[in-house]
């Protein structure tokens, strides 16, 4: 298991609350041990870490800038957080990072966009999200630009990334901000910067879907099966619906597929299925996430989850013990107006909530 330090500050204001919630991100991870302190040398000298990840150390950095360099050179990789990313500031730094730090402006909400789609730390990411941090005004020099703002109307990188010697670096100009540190985006963002750095491999393995339901109304049978084929590790490989006229439909809109069916226990014996995902009447929600959880498939029911309390409690109860993702789709928790709406409660901006009222419609 390759080894992670985390190097900080202790004078600097965010560093306790961002070595408590890298502890969490790297336990949740599973990939990576992890291990900190205030101690340049622990890194630089006896080679114990495969990689740092380094926030408010600049006076630290500014000792030993040669050594650092030496350090990616010969294959470590570094994670510049934030304010040390100061040092950037030096030209010796500033040519490992491949970025040029200008100034910082005070902390802000901004607008992060992905640069890089096909990017490691990229995939599978919104296409944009908002951060509520300190901003930094950036060049690059030669540095991949993987996330970016708007700055006064330029681009600007929010994280780059750059291969130096056998080594590689990655800076994340954010992690100033408790909100940023809970945030489940940036919380990814410094995951996948280590990740990439220790020349992480993508994931190969391919979440294998079949759609149960296949009805015409509101084409939402294609429609799943679009959005699966076009979400990077998924693939549809069976539909089944009762009605053999619907089977012959998903056969002429979804081409060479590795089975249609008729019967859905026949699809569900298929081991190459990992996830099954329901569109069928409400009625039956209940039968069919209990049949596909019975068969080990995780399960994805439309809306509503169920009819009734009883049906949704042993639905949960039953993939808990089986240890199998059970969910409802459309789930709203992600969209981009409710996510705005959840920051700004954690941020504290309109202080305690104490009554909510919601509406949907035209």
């Amino acid at each position: 298991m390759k080894k992670v330090y985390f190097l900080f500050d202790t004078e600097y204001c965010i560093s306790k609350f961002a070595e408590a919630e890298l502890r969490k991100i790297f336990s949740g991870d599973g990939r990576f041990s992890f291990d900190s302190g205030c101690e340049i040398e622990n890194f630089l000298w006896d080679g114990k870490y495969d990689a740092v990840i380094i926030l408010g150390t600049q006076s630290k950095l500014s000792k030993h800038q040669q050594k650092i360099i030496d350090y990616v050179k010969s294959g470590g990789s570094i994670i510049f957080l934030n304010s040390s990313l100061e040092n950037v500031k030096d030209k010796a730094i500033s040519e490992l990072t491949g970025c040029q730090v200008k100034e910082n402006m005070p902390v802000q909400q901004f607008t992060v966009f992905v640069e890089d789609k096909n990017h490691y730390i990229t995939q599978r990411f919104p296409q944009e999200f908002q951060l509520t941090d300190l901003l930094y005004s950036v060049k690059t020099i030669d540095a991949d630009i993987v996330f970016s703002t708007f700055n006064r109307g330029e681009k600007n990188p929010v994280v780059t990334a750059k291969e130096f010697g056998k080594g590689r670096v990655s800076c994340i100009f954010a992690g100033v901000t408790e909100q940023s540190w809970r945030q489940f985006n940036f919380r990814k963002i410094v995951i996948r910067s280590v990740a990439w750095t220790l020349k992480e491999k993508q994931k190969e393995k391919i979440i294998q879907c079949g759609l149960i339901g296949y009805g015409p109304m509101f084409g939402m049978g294609k429609g799943h099966a679009t959005w699966i084929n076009s979400t990077t590790g998924m693939k549809t490989i069976a539909v089944c619906d009762t009605n053999p006229e619907r089977v012959q439909a998903a056969k002429q809109e979804l081409p060479g597929l590795a089975g249609y069916f008729t019967d859905v226990e026949e699809m569900l014996k298929m081991e190459e299925i990992d996830l099954v995902v329901g569109i069928v009447p409400h009625n039956v929600h209940f039968d069919v996430v209990m049949k596909g959880l019975e068969y080990g498939k995780h399960v994805i029911i439309e809306k509503p989850f169920c009819i009734n309390v009883e049906e949704a409690s042993k639905m949960i109860e039953t993939a808990k013990k089986k240890n199998l993702m059970l969910s409802v789709f459309h789930n709203r928790r992600w969209d981009g107006d409710y996510v705005v709406i959840r920051d700004i409660v954690e941020s504290g901006l309109i202080g305690d909530i104490f009554h909510i009222e919601c509406f949907i419609g035209s």
